[in-house]
């Protein structure tokens, strides 16, 4: 039975007033109501309120235009990405009405990943670099290893593709990102491979590996805080592994690639999109770019260089 919330007659009351042979008006004192109200129970013939919802109802987006966007979130685009793309050309597109036609459509929940349980990661000024890398698929029979950084506060980027994965080239890729980020890098956190520390290994006669590994060696000579997440536990390094997923569902795991130059190329364009087009929800809906040069402007002891140097770059595709 479908009756209004705040209504002011029952079913029964209704029933009677249909029924009855006395005037609107004395119904009305009857049952403490205005003479309209027995008036509009008196001659409908169904007791039960009608709905509220218009006969017609208006969409802010065309019929075309919503298969776009669904489109789109077929693809497994999260609302923003969405809003980013379309919104210039979908002059009738906010993230409301988005995600009214996401719940119309039963879309508005993307499939959940598995993943373990963490908290947020804590505040930050920028300098605090996650680093770590992951195989690419081998092509032209020769594997490689592509080494990514992101800086915590900014979300900023910085990727090169190595041919190799040695302790020489993680010193190589610290000291590339010293001179791309524009602020000083005060501190780094990697895990225990022996690309990047001795600390977790022993030699031959099982005694601790002595020497000093070049990455560290960078680290303290540029008075860099050096450190390694707890053994087995990836997600204390899960922003920069949440990046990587990002590269690969983009790059890697979309397309197949002809040759080396092909995915290196495909990896410069994910570098400068996310950088400087890319907006994130975490850091105020803005481009990591456009928050190092917030951080600038309120900050600018943080810095070393002016952030402009980034678009340089961006516009040479850098040593990425």
């Amino acid at each position: 039975m479908q009756i209004h919330s705040n209504a002011t007659t029952s079913i029964r009351q209704r029933i009677l007033i249909r029924n009855s042979s006395m005037s609107c008006r004395s119904l009305a004192t009857r049952f403490g109501v205005s003479p309209a109200t027995v008036h509009r129970w008196k001659h409908r013939d169904d007791p039960v309120d009608r709905s509220c919802e218009p006969e017609r109802k208006r969409y802010a987006l065309l019929p075309q235009e919503e298969r776009l966007v669904l489109f789109m979130r077929g693809l497994g685009l999260s609302i923003d990405d969405i809003l980013d793309a379309l919104e210039s050309v979908l002059p009738g597109l906010g993230r409301s009405n988005l995600y009214r036609l996401l719940v119309r459509r039963g879309m508005n929940r993307l499939p959940r990943r598995e993943r373990e349980n963490g908290g947020r990661f804590g505040e930050y000024a920028p300098g605090y670099l996650h680093i770590d890398f992951f195989f690419l698929p081998r092509v032209d029979a020769r594997k490689r290893y592509c080494f990514v950084a992101v800086d915590r506060a900014t979300r900023l980027v910085y990727l090169r593709v190595y041919e190799r994965q040695t302790k020489h080239v993680t010193a190589d890729f610290l000291a590339r990102c010293l001179r791309f980020y524009p602020f000083r890098i005060r501190t780094v956190l990697t895990d225990n491979s022996r690309s990047f520390t001795h600390a977790c290994f022993k030699n031959a006669r099982g005694s601790r590996v002595l020497t000093i590994h070049p990455f560290e060696e960078l680290c303290r000579r540029e008075v860099i805080d050096y450190r390694r997440i707890k053994p087995r536990t990836p997600r204390t390094n899960g922003l920069v592994e949440r990046v990587i997923g990002l590269i690969r569902a983009d790059t890697t795991n979309r397309n197949r690639y002809p040759g080396a130059r092909q995915m290196v190329e495909a990896l410069q364009s994910w570098f400068i999109y996310y950088n400087f087009y890319r907006k994130h929800r975490r850091i105020g809906r803005i481009t990591p770019y456009a928050k190092v040069c917030q951080y600038y402007q309120a900050q600018p002891n943080l810095f070393i260089k002016e952030p402009t140097h980034l678009l340089n770059y961006c516009s040479q595709c850098g040593e990425t």
